[in-house]
């Protein structure tokens, strides 16, 4: 930790506990709490593994009581008999931990059981453990600022840290960095110290997010969020970045403080399993999912401006002759030419979708009469009545078509699928 200036005392910090902790004590809090946040960022991976791959579920994780059996739940525990179980920045902890397990459960169950990732579950899992590494970062802090032995044990607890920590002064010269800053970074301790945090720049945030971000720390004293920075190899990386100010008994900012950790794998997971939840993995066409989400879109519109939406469900005939006889890789690739065909011969507006097996989707929004629907229809057959050429084979094939239309099947998007499905028929 660093000194006042002009003095050889360390930074006064404001007291909860202190003088009743020993440093012993403190050394145990920290290494323990330490596991703990990297046994949760193992869990946080192990759960997006298992979503994006479709891997079996660890037993631990979906049981009623996988918050207390997880490395954080058994921290937890043992630390709320001791002195750290009387700050709030604990307490606060324990509701966001286990409603993080109750959601992290009924995700894997259903990816599992049913093959489908719940968009808005997984949203809210998203949410909850960025409240959760905030919580643990808010603690951590907590523990610095109140301990009286933390200018012995600092330096033990800033090498420990698995975060990136950078400390400045005020004018934000860089004053030290730890070994996980290196790690991250690439920039050695020496080359960083004398620096300012402009040596991390990427380029890719403009002068309005800066000054957003110091306009925010000089109100609170604090700001997360999530900056692109560029690693000494030219490498850009996602991190997500916390940044508080340490002042003085007069209430002046002696240093800056901020602490980072790369998430850009993390980044890269939630792209895949929101691409895995919205979009056909064959065809690479938004699935039902997406026409669900964007139907009630189209009829919210067409009230306001009066206009028809048509959802046509197409199913091609006999496409299971044709898968078993000439072989699985030729059904595929005949899957992904009728929907190349059918994406070309829509508007840019209307969304051609996969719903599985060999049934697509067009939602066709703002049509001015029914008789456009049935153009639609007519172009759908026309386009794939035409041959398509599957390895050495010439497949010929036809299609049922079926049309929900709004408002005259219904004003939901239940009423309207349904419409169209039955309408195949």
């Amino acid at each position: 930790i660093s000194r006042r200036k002009g003095g050889d005392r360390p930074i006064r910090m404001s007291v909860i506990w202190q003088q009743d902790v020993a440093a012993g004590q403190v050394q145990d809090y920290l290494g323990q709490f330490g596991r703990a946040k990297e046994g949760h960022a193992r869990w946080v991976a192990r759960l997006n593994e298992c979503l994006v791959c479709e891997l079996p579920p660890n037993p631990r994780d979906i049981g009623k009581t996988a918050y207390q059996d997880c490395e954080v739940g058994q921290w937890y525990r043992e630390a709320s008999t001791t002195k750290l179980g009387e700050m709030p920045e604990f307490q606060a902890i324990a509701e966001i931990h286990r409603e993080l397990h109750e959601v992290a459960r009924t995700l894997l169950t259903r990816r599992w059981h049913e093959g489908v990732i719940d968009k808005a579950r997984y949203k809210r899992f998203i949410e909850l453990d960025e409240h959760m590494r905030a919580a643990l970062y808010t603690l951590e802090r907590a523990l610095i600022r109140n301990l009286s032995v933390v200018s012995q044990l600092f330096d033990k607890a800033f090498e420990r840290s698995g975060e990136a920590v950078i400390i400045t002064s005020p004018d934000s010269v860089i004053i030290d960095v730890n070994n996980a800053f290196t790690q991250v970074t690439g920039f050695d301790r020496e080359e960083a110290i004398g620096q300012t945090p402009k040596l991390l720049s990427s380029g890719y945030h403009d002068e309005r997010f800066y000054a957003h971000l110091w306009a925010s720390l000089i109100e609170t004293g604090r700001w997360q969020g999530e900056v692109w920075n560029r690693r000494k190899n030219g490498e850009v990386f996602l991190e997500r970045l916390s940044i508080g100010a340490v002042k003085d008994s007069k209430g002046e900012v002696t240093h800056f403080v901020a602490t980072f950790a790369d998430i850009t794998a993390n980044k890269v997971n939630e792209e895949r399993l929101h691409r895995l939840a919205n979009y056909d993995a064959l065809s690479n066409l938004p699935n039902r999912v997406q026409v669900r989400d964007r139907l009630p879109q189209a009829i919210a519109r067409a009230g306001r401006n009066p206009a028809l939406v048509a959802v046509l469900f197409i199913d091609i005939d006999r496409f299971k002759i044709i898968n078993d006889s000439l072989g699985h890789n030729c059904g595929d690739k005949l899957l992904i030419d009728v929907g190349r065909r059918l994406a070309g011969c829509v508007r840019e507006s209307d969304t051609v979708a996969r719903l599985g097996g060999d049934e697509f989707a067009v939602l066709a929004p703002d049509l001015d009469e029914v008789n456009n629907a049935v153009q639609i229809a007519q172009k759908v057959q026309d386009v794939l009545s035409r041959p398509f050429t599957v390895g050495e084979h010439e497949v010929f094939m036809t299609v049922s078509i079926g049309i929900g239309l709004y408002p005259h099947h219904g004003a939901t998007v239940d009423a309207l699928m349904q419409s169209a499905d039955l309408a195949m028929y």
